[in-house]
């Protein structure tokens, strides 16, 4: 027999190949917003989450021990386009514009997973093919074709357009009160100690004595919750109906323990390993389900050892099948519709200052190995006093290649991290989120934005606007002081971004899985977390910025073989 995580890597793939999805989540969002007019905002929004829950299709594979999938509001179009299909109705289109002396849309063209492309009735690779070929032929601009056709191919309706605002605008809607965890890391050592069913309860409790404002918070994580809970045992439901059907014994004595662990864990704390990496799968998809994007998976081999070392002791589980079920679980993040940016993060040093290395971190990189995917990102941190072990581990795993490894220096993150305010046992236990981007877990609010920063940009403003520098140094300098007011401004519409989203921000299911939110009750919007949220500069063209420095400092300065009046000249 193949091995399994084979067939699983397998049976992805071709799920990729089935055609073009579109999005069901922004239907259930709309629906329910559109009855929940006269609600509060914590209990409008968890009543959309809890739509989007109650209508998601349970979906079970063949053969995965891990369930659970983001297919379930991500049906295929009945009608699949042709590349020929493709081809005639985008020449149609560009000739009828052409001649009606329109112009191409020169907006920038949209990326793969683009919030607002994920309503394309035409797959990307397919679109880009249809482009080339038509900009040839018509002797046309590809970039300008490209981007026509992905708007027009595209079935965005103005909820995408909204969605995408929150996450990439300088200001959040009033008129769609729907926001989300995304770039954050929960509390998922939390979810695994206490249950769904413990968190629901105190909720209740302090719901009880709550006024105002904190009572529609707790109103909020109620409905959440609840929904959680009931989405799960759906889970169970189907995998049960499966078994029943199933004429495998072995798959049908699987689809059983699959049921019974989706019941026991909707509600309760986990026992053993395999519950415990199901129930954190659950958790990140459904945060992802409601929207959440380059979420993180946080310190991953901290809370997930003390049940892989439970059941070694115990003998319940061989290190062959650990490394099974957890190549299962890293194949999952990888399915149509959840290929996004995906953080783990191993190693490093633990709160109280010892190395927290342990056997799973040396498991994540057998099943990362394993697994053969891009998703998700490993983020390995290391420092002073890591092992000589661990550390060829690791190098052994970059060279194996095929796996999505990145290293985080301790040594410099942690003191970094202290600089700038945060308590040193929490600079300690920081993680890796979205692409490379550094929080601490559990304690911050979704990591945001400033608007695109566009270095070399500023630097021509200077040279257009003051012809005459009498040295490299004065030019750098005012080109810094430039460029701090630059920043200063841009800070400015972050942080009116932020005062929007302290009005109107709300996720009332991820806030119930970062700390303090519930003692304080409030949101993760509303300052319920221990600290605020990083902010991230969009910095573009900073390697561009060194060369055009580099370039006047030797042409103009060093060697002065043009003036900076010429090579002014040059650049209008």
């Amino acid at each position: 027999m193949k091995d399994r995580i084979e067939i699983l890597r397998n049976q992805i793939f071709s799920l990729e190949k089935m055609g073009v999805r579109y999005s069901l989540r922004e239907k259930f969002i709309r629906e329910s917003l559109s009855n929940t007019r006269y609600d509060s905002l914590s209990v409008r929004r968890a009543k959309a989450f809890k739509n989007i829950l109650d209508n998601t299709e349970p979906i079970i594979f063949d053969n995965e021990l891990i369930v659970g999938s983001i297919l379930g509001i991500f049906p295929l179009y009945e009608h699949q386009y042709t590349e020929e299909e493709v081809y005639e109705e985008a020449k149609v289109h560009l000739q009828k514009k052409i001649k009606s002396g329109e112009k191409l849309t020169s907006g920038r063209t949209l990326m793969e997973h683009d919030y607002d492309y994920r309503g394309g009735r035409v797959s990307y690779e397919l679109l880009r093919k249809v482009s080339q070929n038509l900009a040839k032929e018509m002797e046309l601009n590809y970039s300008q074709v490209f981007a026509e056709l992905q708007e027009y191919f595209s079935e965005s309706p103005q909820v995408y357009y909204l969605l995408q605002k929150f996450l990439t605008s300088e200001s959040v809607s009033e008129e769609f009160p729907y926001t989300f965890a995304h770039h954050v890391p929960v509390n998922y050592e939390k979810v695994l100690k206490r249950g769904y069913k413990d968190i629901l309860k105190e909720a209740e409790e302090k719901f009880k004595k709550a006024e105002g404002e904190e009572k529609e918070f707790f109103h909020g994580v109620i409905i959440s919750l609840e929904a959680v809970i009931d989405f799960i045992k759906r889970y169970g439901k189907k995998a049960f109906e499966l078994a029943i059907a199933e004429n495998n014994s072995e798959r049908k004595k699987e689809l059983e323990e699959i049921g019974n662990r989706c019941i026991r864990i909707s509600e309760n704390p986990v026992a053993d390993f395999h519950e415990a990496l199901q129930l954190v799968w659950f958790t990140h998809l459904i945060l992802a389900l409601a929207g959440g994007i380059a979420l993180a998976f946080g310190r991953f081999d901290q809370y997930i050892y003390p049940y892989y070392k439970k059941d070694i002791e115990e003998n319940k589980i061989e290190k062959e099948k650990a490394v099974e079920l957890l190549s299962n679980f890293l194949l999952k993040c990888n399915e149509p519709k959840f290929g996004q940016v995906q953080n783990l993060t191993i190693g490093g040093l633990l709160p109280d200052g010892n190395d927290g290395t342990n056997e799973v971190s040396y498991l994540c990189l057998e099943a990362i190995k394993k697994a053969k995917v891009p998703y998700p990102n490993f983020s390995v941190r290391l420092h002073n006093n890591s092992s000589e072990d661990f550390y060829r581990k690791v190098v052994e795993t970059i060279k194996f290649g095929r796996v999505p490894l990145s290293i985080f220096n301790d040594d410099i993150f942690i003191p970094a991290l202290h600089k700038i305010g945060f308590a040193l046992e929490d600079a300690r236990d920081y993680c890796v989120m979205g692409c490379h981007e550094i929080m601490i877990p559990k304690k911050q609010p979704p990591w945001e934005f400033s608007p695109f920063f566009n270095f070399p940009k500023y630097l021509l403003e200077l040279l257009l606007n003051k012809k005459d520098f009498l040295s490299f140094n004065e030019l750098l300098e005012t080109y810094k002081e430039h460029l701090s007011k630059e920043i200063e401004r841009s800070v400015k519409r972050v942080n009116k971004k932020y005062m929007e989203l302290y009005k109107i921000g709300k996720d009332p299911f991820a806030s119930s899985l970062l700390d303090n939110c519930m003692e304080k009750g409030r949101d993760m919007y509303q300052r319920g977390t221990k600290y605020p949220a990083s902010i991230g500069m969009w910095g573009l063209g900073i390697a561009t910025l060194a060369d055009s420095l580099a370039s006047i400092k030797k042409l103009v300065y060093d060697e002065k073989r043009i003036s900076l009046d010429e090579f002014v000249k040059i650049l209008r």
